[in-house]
């Protein structure tokens, strides 16, 4: 079952909808736990590796990576530009494009360790 879940809103503020903010957030979750989640008010999170199939959170591995260098480059475009140490070390990794993909498989890897 796929749960819909509303972010906390501050006070005075209405609920936003997670499925308005993240079209593609799913929690896959039997009818008690749905129920549980939606009366109280609340989402609980397992460790990957303590799941029944952990190789699934591994196996997101390079998307995850792909996505985050998608987001990466901007961020080392502009620190390149302010700083020479870092403009030299993107140059040593082969442009952009490869040093925002080195950074984001370590933060990928050290995501799903």
């Amino acid at each position: 079952m796929a749960g819909t879940a509303t972010a906390q809103p501050k006070e005075g503020e209405r609920p936003v909808s997670l499925a308005a903010t993240h079209a593609r957030l799913y929690h896959y979750t039997d009818a008690h736990a749905f129920r549980s989640m939606v009366r109280g008010n609340s989402l609980w999170g397992t460790y990957y590796e303590d799941l029944n199939d952990a190789t699934e959170f591994r196996h997101m591995r390079e998307p995850l990576a792909k996505v985050m260098a998608d987001r990466f480059q901007p961020v080392i475009e502009t620190l390149a530009a302010a700083n020479l140490g870092a403009k030299d070390a993107v140059r040593k990794e082969g442009g952009m494009r490869r040093a925002a993909q080195r950074a984001a498989r370590s933060g990928a890897t050290t995501c799903t360790r």
